[in-house]
């Protein structure tokens, strides 16, 4: 295992394409499938962007797979859980929440469940290549979400080897349930090769930004 340290070198990014759909030979969608990295060992560490939290959220890919009978690919598992900064009042790896997810080479990603919520039918985050601003609706367990590609901008976070001069960008989404009372409304950041940099959850309110990340092949 190597932790990705503050030298940019050092930083695995896989670049996300840009490429004209066939049939808009004109128009660039952005090639989303490096945004939501499954392969290897992953932990993010996330500190909420006051710091007045006595933990980390500690998000880990976890090795355990299902498939999506519905179209055959893998769904994965993002388990977040204290790792606590602190001894008083914080029991260490705790389970916060986690999310499920899957990937499609034709159709997008899939949000399967969200916390202790799985979802009839998985939330479509995003197409393989959005254009901004492009939304996307499914309706799901009596409310209908709308995900939507804001932008690509520059990365929300606080990681130590990014300091403002060659900084990846993030592409940045927005999920809203249309006033349902889900719970489930938020908005993350999503760096190439790295995954989510940051992540809000409106219930909360808290900015979570990433401190740290460690990856193994």
């Amino acid at each position: 295992m190597y932790r990705i340290g503050p030298a940019l070198a050092l930083l695995p990014l896989l670049a996300a394409c840009t490429t004209a759909p066939p049939d808009q030979p004109n128009v660039i969608g952005e090639d989303m499938s490096g945004y939501f990295p499954s392969d290897g060992e992953r932990t993010w560490f996330y500190i909420d962007e006051n710091g007045d939290t006595n933990y980390y959220d500690a998000a880990v890919l976890m090795d355990d797979t299902r498939t999506d009978e519905l179209r055959g690919n893998e769904i994965f598992t993002i388990a977040h859980f204290k790792d606590c900064r602190s001894e008083i009042d914080c029991v260490d790896k705790e389970p916060l929440w986690s999310m499920e997810f899957s990937s499609d080479y034709g159709d997008g990603i899939f949000l399967h469940s969200l916390g202790d919520t799985v979802f009839d039918e998985p939330i479509k985050l995003t197409a393989r290549r959005p254009l901004k601003g492009d939304s996307f609706q499914t309706t799901t367990n009596g409310a209908t979400y709308t995900s939507t590609y804001e932008d690509k901008v520059d990365c929300e976070h606080n990681y130590p080897g990014w300091t403002g001069e060659n900084d990846p960008e993030c592409v940045w989404f927005t999920v809203d349930d249309g006033g349902a009372g889900t719970g489930h409304n938020f908005e993350f950041w999503s760096a190439g090769g790295v995954g989510w940099t940051a992540f809000r959850f409106e219930a909360e309110g808290k900015l979570w930004l990433m401190r740290e990340v460690q990856y193994e092949r």
